[in-house]
């Protein structure tokens, strides 16, 4: 790559709204961690829209506000930050799930080889 070309800013952009949607999981985790132990029917409820919407919006919000597609008409543009927004969910979820998988096998091998 030379230096005349120009960057493309949409890789770093994703990143690190991935990386922020990933991080809003362990937040919402700790923070309804008190309502989960109230056992009660409308706290599902309440955690799979928290689970969904809250880092559905700050991956919105992030994509919105930044430089990313400025030319574009605003209901294109917004159309394009919900699209990206929800394929970003959707690693991010993916990856959540192989990590609690990858967690639950070496939980298990060791329990395996320690003999416990």
């Amino acid at each position: 790559m030379s230096r005349n070309e120009p960057l493309n800013e949409n890789g770093p952009l994703f990143f690190i709204a991935g990386l922020v949607c990933l991080g809003c999981f362990p937040i919402i985790y700790l923070t309804t961690r008190p309502v989960v132990w109230l056992h009660m029917a409308w706290t599902e409820w309440l955690l799979q829209a928290l689970f969904t919407m809250v880092p559905l919006s700050v991956t919105f919000i992030i994509l919105y506000y930044s430089t990313w597609h400025e030319e574009r008409p605003k209901i294109r543009r917004i159309a394009s930050a919900v699209l990206s927004s929800c394929v970003i969910f959707g690693v991010d979820l993916f990856v959540v799930i192989l990590l609690a998988v990858g967690g639950c096998l070496i939980v298990g091998l060791g329990r395996v080889m320690g003999g416990n």
